[in-house]
């Protein structure tokens, strides 16, 4: 009897430590393209992203007309990218991982 009673407690304790455990966060990086991306829109572009919270880095490229931004998940999205972006006029057409 008390060697039952021990193991159930020991199932419970494990169950209860297992369904506790946070997910971790990944840091991704993205691709995005800006079809409307200018010279003098891509400064503002580049520090619009690198004050949301979560990024990490934002490096633009005119001649592609793209911003490559790394994150962390837990802490924004691609659709917070869209709306940065969306706010100073300069629409993402799609966006693409990056390996």
């Amino acid at each position: 009897m008390r060697n039952s009673f021990l193991r159930i407690m020991i199932l419970f304790v494990l169950s209860g430590i297992l369904t506790t455990v946070p997910a971790f966060a990944a840091t991704r990086t993205v691709k995005l393209n800006i079809p409307d991306m200018c010279a003098s829109n891509e400064i503002q572009a580049k520090a619009v992203l690198g004050e949301i919270k979560g990024v990490s880095s934002v490096e633009t490229d005119l001649g592609d007309m793209t911003a490559i931004v790394t994150f962390d998940d837990e802490d924004t999205s691609t659709e917070a990218f869209k709306e940065a972006l969306d706010g100073i006029s300069l629409p993402v057409e799609s966006i693409e991982s990056v390996e």
